[in-house]
């Protein structure tokens, strides 16, 4: 909880520094404080609670480099901290590794000055995670990387759909091609619109390279074929994320047993006692006296949840919507820079596209947390004579106490008669 208060209050303050509106800046502090999401998130322990803190710090640092226009990387700490920053958001989830990657392109061309500078603190990170965790310290802790299926939800959903409709279209090789890579014979009648776990369960790990190959060959001319049924699956996982449906409660999580999930739902988690034994001790355990107090608790937030405004940041189509006006109102206003630097916001819609899970709040939790930050910036930019305005005035006040203190060491150098006459 505490990271989460730290990244909320830096990122509104260093907006504050770079000349966004100080009421909206208030306004987005409030929301922070009182919209139930942010502290619920904050107390969850789990990978996306994780990942989204790190965001934070992430995005903090972004917001440092576009507004000191790179000259932020001429400091060595804060080089060596975007280096830790980046690795740890990588560790937590492997999405961090794709929005890094691309903001590291943007960066790179954007301040050609810092160009060295930008590929010490973004490359390095990622090849540290890529080669040093991920491939050495996984294979001497005996650690299963994570399979090529979690990256091809999108196409086996659409291939299950395919061959739930039009099945008796597929030919002979086609079936083959698809069988060394999903289970043929169950992916139809597993296919669920909203989620694409039970088809990529079957995904077999021992195809090779090539079987995938023609598998995406067979994909493409099925496409072809029926693009409608492509279109509608992936609209059909994915619609929930720009729908505006407030029945939705994926990923909200108002009780703290959420540990239980794993027990209950993770295979890799039931196969190990030691793991399980784990689990059960970072559980939350409710004492039984305060048992009645917590559900009147719990009851209360899910009805404030339902309350205009609040219902906003628990709704992922309705979080997508600000998204997209804070960025159209950067477009309008011209300020393009602000579109780059907030980019990593929209980069996480796009990952919750390629998602397994139907609106699931969880998956776009990290952009959620920048929405206030991002609106702020978005409509509550000074101008630039009103930022001058400012600079006149602080600096006016500056100059006027500096007079002061010095008209009083003149006063003090004088005889007592004297000092009288001195307007201090």
């Amino acid at each position: 909880m505490i990271a989460f208060i730290v990244a909320f209050s830096s990122i509104i303050a260093t907006l504050y520094r770079f000349k966004v509106n100080h009421t909206l800046l208030k306004i987005s502090l409030v929301l922070y404080a009182v919209i139930p999401v942010f502290p619920l998130y904050s107390l969850l322990i789990g990978g996306d609670s994780f990942f989204s803190v790190f965001f934070l710090y992430y995005m903090l640092e972004i917001l440092w480099i576009f507004g000191t226009k790179g000259a932020v990387l001429k400091n060595n700490k804060f080089i060596l901290a975007m280096i830790l920053e980046i690795f740890l958001m990588s560790a937590s989830k492997n999405q961090g590794v794709y929005v890094a990657a691309a903001m590291f392109l943007f960066c790179i061309i954007y301040f050609s000055k810092y160009r060295a500078r930008i590929a010490v603190c973004m490359v390095v990170p990622i090849i540290l995670f890529q080669f040093g965790y991920c491939g050495a310290f996984f294979k001497v802790a005996k650690i299963a990387s994570v399979g090529k299926q979690e990256a091809l939800s999108v196409c086996f959903q659409q291939t299950a759909r395919y061959v739930k409709y039009h099945g008796d279209e597929v030919t002979q090789e086609e079936e083959e091609a698809i069988k060394k890579v999903l289970n043929y014979k169950d992916i139809g009648n597993l296919y669920d619109p909203n989620l694409s776990d039970p088809v990529k369960k079957t995904f077999k790990t021992e195809s090779t390279s090539e079987d995938l190959k023609n598998y995406f060959k067979v994909w493409l001319s099925m496409g072809l074929k029926h693009p409608g049924e492509y279109i509608q699956s992936f609209i059909a996982n994915t619609y929930q994320y720009y729908y505006m449906e407030f029945r939705n409660k994926r990923g909200l999580y108002l009780k703290p047993e959420i540990m239980d999930f794993y027990i209950g739902k993770r295979p890799w988690v039931q196969k190990s006692e030691a793991i399980q034994k784990l689990i059960r001790k970072l559980q939350v355990h409710v004492p039984e006296n305060l048992k009645p107090v917590r559900e009147k608790g719990v009851l209360a937030m899910d009805t404030v949840r339902r309350f205009p405004v609040v219902s906003w940041f628990t709704n992922p189509g309705v979080i997508t919507w600000m998204m997209l006006i804070g960025f159209f109102a950067l477009w309008t206003k011209r300020r393009y820079t602000s579109i780059l630097e907030f980019l990593p916001v929209f980069l996480i819609f796009g990952v919750c596209l390629l998602s397994p899970k139907n609106g699931n709040l969880r998956y776009l939790y990290p952009a959620c947390c920048m929405v206030p930050a991002l609106l702020a910036a978005a409509f509550g930019n000074l101008r630039e004579e009103q930022a001058n305005a400012i600079e006149d005035t602080k600096e006016v006040s500056k100059r006027r106490r500096a007079g002061s203190r010095k008209k009083h060491r003149i006063a003090r150098t004088l005889p007592e008669d004297k000092r009288q006459r001195v307007k201090v």
